[in-house]
């Protein structure tokens, strides 16, 4: 794997500017909220299993339990 000089490089972006998005993703990995100022946030959230109906034979179905990533974005700055 390449080091973050060589990333930031090829990226043609600061170090520093790589070594945030690896702690932001330290940071989700740690299950935890990741905010980006006056851009939103990232947070995992688990959604419980419930039913559903298949669409295409329109039998019912249980939809399992799944972790996803959600985004809420930042509130629009006043003028």
């Amino acid at each position: 794997m390449a080091g973050i000089n060589e990333l930031a490089k090829a990226a043609d972006v600061k170090e520093e500017q790589v070594k945030a998005v690896f702690q932001a993703v330290a940071t989700l990995a740690a299950d935890e909220r990741v905010t980006i100022k006056r851009f939103g946030s990232f947070q995992f959230k688990t959604k419980a299993a419930h039913a559903g109906i298949n669409p295409k034979t329109k039998e019912p179905i249980q939809i399992p339990e799944k972790t996803t990533l959600k985004f809420t974005a930042a509130k629009p700055k006043k003028p």
